[in-house]
């Protein structure tokens, strides 16, 4: 039965350099009354490996004009904050209304002191402190909005996932699907009357489950973010964000696939936002829109593809255009109207192999390497012939698209 609950404030932890500290916490009742018991609780942090300290050895400093105050952010391991990233420019559909009104705005970038900065220490970042008002005690009505759409590079054989959202003490799940990439496009909504307060303080839990396992719900990952960070967002919502699962017992497993949502937190008054369209998907800026856990890092991979010959390219140029060219001085190309070359692309990054003119039949014999990181998010890279032109635009001979989950698989049965 239950018997009380506390709440033990972790900063207090964090701002000493032992890293450890001391509460005699009260419990309350579900009135938030004091029961009359209290837990006496030790708490520590204790740093992943090779992470930067949070207190470094202190530097002599001239004197220097006063500063404004600043807060030391902890080693991210490169990674953007979270609280900092906003809407990226992917392609989107409405989410929560039908109104057209833009989503939030791109992330901010923090601004440097005016005179004499600290001395920088690496892996650490700093920003501005940016002072909030106190959060009212007074219950409110606040709906938390979390569309999932999908999923990718989910880890499992012949898995069967369902994603099970919890929220204010309310848990949702959507339908079960099939499949590493599973497509889900269902919204949850959770009603919660609560105070700013309290609510923006309790996190939001997504986990993606294996409902095929012979265990009962078999975690493959899952994401958390408190509530009150989604509403200091621009109209309080990250909209079609990559989520990076990970396994909340062990980061330092990495990455265990990815998930696309929005989430969104409604008060009193707030219209629901409208997400930005793109009609091009090649567009999405992935990396730059992914939002990863602390501690949680991707490795570094390479996909090398080997370019050999083609045959039989088709004649781009008509008779018109090779006219025009030998106006201009340019040789005649009357047999073979074709200038090729191999454009690969995949995850935003793109490269291209040496050109062939006049010919045909083409023989690059060449190897074309692009950095990514893995498990890749993208699931296609794109393969296209172009015929390259001087005097116009080039011009797209053919199209091809190989499957990630075919080149990079864990193995079984893929969906």
């Amino acid at each position: 039965r239950f018997l009380g609950e506390a709440k033990v404030p972790l900063q207090e932890v964090l701002a000493t350099p032992s890293l450890s500290a001391s509460f005699n916490a009260p419990l309350l009742d579900t009135k938030k009354q004091p029961t009359g018991a209290s837990l006496v609780l030790q708490v520590s942090y204790t740093p992943l490996p090779g992470a930067a300290p949070l207190f470094p050895s202190p530097t002599p400093l001239e004197s220097s004009p006063t500063m404004p105050d600043l807060d030391v952010v902890a080693d991210t391991g490169g990674e953007e904050d979270t609280e900092d990233q906003g809407l990226t420019g992917d392609e989107a559909e409405p989410l929560l209304d039908q109104s057209n009104t833009q989503g939030p705005g791109a992330p901010t970038t923090p601004r440097k002191p005016p005179f004499h900065p600290p001395p920088y220490h690496s892996g650490s970042r700093r920003k501005r402190s940016s002072r909030r008002k106190p959060l009212s005690d007074k219950p409110q009505d606040f709906q938390i909005r979390v569309q999932v759409i999908e999923g990718r590079q989910l880890p499992g054989v012949n898995i069967k996932p369902v994603v099970k959202v919890t929220a204010a003490g309310q848990t949702k799940r959507t339908r079960i699907h099939k499949g590493n990439s599973p497509l889900f496009n269902e919204t949850l909504f959770f009603n919660v009357c609560e105070s700013p307060a309290q609510l923006f303080d309790e996190p939001i839990f997504i986990t993606v489950v294996d409902s095929r396992s012979l265990r009962t719900d078999a975690l493959i990952g899952e994401f958390r973010m408190d509530v009150g960070t989604i509403y200091r967002e621009p109209r309080h919502a990250y909209l079609r964000k990559w989520l990076l699962l990970s396994d909340p017992d062990d980061f330092s497993v990495g990455a265990r696939g990815y998930l696309k949502a929005s989430l969104c937190v409604l008060g009193p008054g707030d219209e629901a936002p409208l997400e930005r369209k793109d009609p091009s998907e090649d567009k999405e800026d992935i990396e730059g829109n992914l939002l990863r856990p602390t501690g949680v890092a991707l490795r570094g991979a390479h996909f090398c593809l080997k370019v050999f010959r083609a045959e039989d390219l088709p004649q781009m140029d008509d008779a018109v255009m090779d006219n025009v060219k030998q106006i201009f001085g340019f040789d005649s190309n009357k047999k073979n109207l074709v200038d090729p070359f191999m454009e690969v692309s995949f995850a935003g990054k793109m490269l291209c192999s040496k050109i062939l003119e006049k010919t045909a039949n083409p023989q690059w014999n060449q190897s074309i390497t692009l950095p990514a990181v893995f498990p890749s998010m993208c699931e296609k890279m794109r393969v296209r012939v172009i015929d390259w032109d001087r005097l116009t635009h080039n011009d797209i001979v053919a199209t091809t698209y190989l499957s990630m989950s075919q080149i990079s698989a864990p193995g079984g049965e893929i969906e």
